[in-house]
């Protein structure tokens, strides 16, 4: 009764809110399973080996994933900078953690905006690099950004305070540390993974 009474709404003036309702479903069942994922990999049972990969090939296929969210808001994904770069890790968990980055810029991202996706090597280390053009955040709130549950966006744009906090468990696992600010040239959020090694370099624009 309840799935012939959604369908009925969708032939109605409702369809936008069914579809976002739906939109609001597979991102809470893909967040779920990361959370699945991420609780299993903290078991002691062994893991894969990492495997060297070509880091600028896989960003762009993240990138390509998520093409068709970025088009529903009509939001312009695309990528910038392509410099070669490989990286060491796990293939499905680096999606992950660059996946939760493109999908948390879209959502902060207005209609209208765009979001452009680097791979740069710098000095030889691996840099990717996400550009919005969002709300950005209060200077404040950026040390808690990581912080399970924490939110900082407005309350109009949905979420569940996870999706940072998977992203830095992943890049902590790999060496890699993530640095975020607003950008200084415009509203909107700089985003960087890098070696940690690297440092508070990259928060410069």
């Amino acid at each position: 009764m309840f799935h012939q009474n959604l369908q009925s709404l969708t032939h109605g003036d409702h369809a936008d809110l069914v579809n976002e309702l739906g939109n609001g479903i597979r991102r809470a069942a893909a967040m779920v399973e990361q959370l699945l994922r991420l609780a299993r990999s903290d078991e002691s049972s062994p893991r894969p080996n990492r495997i060297v990969l070509d880091l600028t090939e896989h960003v762009t296929q993240c990138v390509a994933d998520y093409i068709h969210v970025a088009t529903a808001k009509n939001v312009d994904l695309g990528m910038g900078a392509r410099d070669s770069a490989t990286l060491s890790g796990w293939p499905s968990d680096l999606k992950m953690l660059f996946g939760n980055l493109i999908d948390n810029a879209i959502r902060y991202t207005p209609a209208g905006g765009s979001i452009d996706v680097s791979v740069i090597n710098h000095n030889g280390s691996p840099i990717v690099e996400v550009l919005d053009t969002g709300c950005g955040v209060l200077k404040a709130d950026i040390p808690r950004l990581f912080d399970r549950f924490f939110r900082s966006a407005p309350i109009d744009i949905e979420g569940s305070g996870l999706g940072l906090s998977i992203a830095d468990a992943v890049a902590k696992r790999h060496g890699l540390t993530i640095q975020i600010s607003n950008r200084t040239d415009r509203p909107g959020l700089r985003v960087c993974v890098a070696q940690s090694a690297e440092g508070t370099d990259l928060i410069e624009p």
